[in-house]
């Protein structure tokens, strides 16, 4: 049984677009880097996360969307979604946290245990969730076994695996 699709992602208007980009790219000039901590792909404003990553894919925001919808899995909330010049940008909420890694070789036995038990419960009710009614090729249960460029297929008809002519 496949569960019904989430909604796309919210796409901004033009004036959100326009400032999201333009803040984007005000962390790149040399005097405000010194205000924000460098992460490659991330910016931090209060408690929004903003997102880039070459190649114009929106899965992850996608994938998000439905992992927030069908599980109790923690995820940031999806403000906007969108492709500007090959570039996606993700508008999306901070969750506050650390790495699970972080400072793992000094915890005691007992946190190491409480945090596998609680990753173990998120893959269990991850994996518990039926696929989306997404086109045949969505990348959450479809892993693309060819070599073309990474990211997302346009339509159907790019796949060399599925036949359309017959739909």
């Amino acid at each position: 049984m496949q569960m019904a699709s989430p909604p796309p992602p919210p796409v901004p208007g033009r004036v959100v677009r326009t400032l999201t980009i333009m803040l984007v790219k005000a962390t790149h000039h040399k005097l405000l880097r010194r205000l924000w901590r460098k992460q490659i792909g991330l910016f931090h404003i209060s408690n929004i996360c903003i997102k880039t990553r070459q190649g114009g894919n929106l899965s992850e925001a996608f994938a998000m969307q439905f992992v927030a919808s069908q599980t109790s899995i923690p995820v940031p909330k999806v403000y906007y979604a969108f492709i500007h010049k090959g570039t996606s940008y993700i508008v999306m909420r901070h969750i506050k946290g650390q790495m699970a890694g972080y400072d793992w070789a000094y915890r005691p036995e007992e946190s190491r245990r409480r945090i596998l038990e609680q990753l173990r419960n998120m893959v269990t009710e991850l994996r518990s969730v039926p696929p989306p009614a997404f086109a045949p090729n969505c990348p959450l249960y479809w892993p693309r076994r060819y070599s073309t460029a990474p990211g997302r297929l346009r339509t159907l008809g790019d796949s060399p695996h599925v036949d359309v002519a017959g739909w």
